[in-house]
């Protein structure tokens, strides 16, 4: 099916990164261009999380898709760092290719989620947040820049400009689970509950559309959520029954969403 699209000369593939220990499930995600055509003119560039898409987009035609096939990736759990010393590794690779590319939007996107990897939220926000307005208007994974600038934002305490940004990123990607969900969890810690829960109830029909990442704490937020359904007046019985329901599976599963 995928080979048969021949004006598609790649795809892009949903990664899933597991963080932290093993035995936690905790994950991040993002789209990485890694299936595309056997074509000598499309060759990987970068000197860390080398890339194919930006030799794709400078052929003349060159179009990249989305592709559904989720790749499980191991190498940010905890053990795996340790043993390899892959952040400090990365890291001075990707400052090393910013000083002879400082422009290169995939070497920055690279920097501000080795950071948000880290879990140091306010360098990831001040080096994720100038790429909303320089970014093309979909490079593939626009809807991530904005996912993880908002949750860094969030975590860093800057909740309003969070906002702005889950705004602006759900107007563009309105189907786009993630931020929906992060968005309500960070309205719910401010004490509201029927935006959290409109915005909730928008994501159910579009799970299947696309499902990214998972972010700690997000369980916790959607069990919080389900547990005040009761003093929402506007609930209707059978939406009340399917967030209590999806509130008691994450409490019973702690676990992330997969895709």
């Amino acid at each position: 099916m995928l080979l048969g699209a021949e004006h598609v000369h790649g795809y892009f593939l949903p990664f899933i990164h597991y963080v932290g220990e093993a035995a936690n499930g905790e994950y991040v995600t993002d789209n990485v261009c890694r299936l595309f055509r056997n074509d000598e003119r499309i060759k990987f560039r970068g000197t860390i999380h080398e890339e194919a898409a930006s030799s794709i987009w400078a052929l003349a035609d060159g179009k990249i898709a989305y592709a559904a096939l989720p790749v499980q990736h191991y190498g940010y759990l905890e053990d795996e760092l340790r043993r390899k010393d892959k952040t400090a590794r990365n890291l001075k690779l990707i400052h090393e290719a910013l000083r002879h590319d400082p422009a290169s939007l995939p070497l920055q996107y690279a920097l501000g989620t080795e950071y948000y990897q880290l879990g140091e939220y306010g360098t990831a926000a001040d080096v994720l947040l100038p790429l909303l307005k320089s970014a093309p208007a979909d490079p593939g994974y626009f809807a991530d820049i904005y996912l993880k600038t908002a949750y860094a934002l969030q975590s860093s305490g800057r909740a309003e400009e969070a906002k702005a940004v889950y705004k602006e990123g759900l107007r563009l990607f309105p189907d786009f689970t993630d931020l929906l969900e992060s968005c309500a969890a960070l309205l719910l810690e401010e004490g509201q509950l029927l935006e959290p829960y409109h915005l909730l109830k928008i994501q159910q029909p579009c799970a299947a559309v696309r499902r990214c990442s998972w972010q700690p704490g997000r369980m916790a937020a959607l069990c919080a959520i389900a547990a005040s359904c009761g003093r929402v007046p506007q609930l209707d019985p059978a939406a009340e029954n399917a967030l209590r329901q999806s509130g008691n599976a994450a409490a019973a599963g702690g676990r992330g969403f997969s895709g």
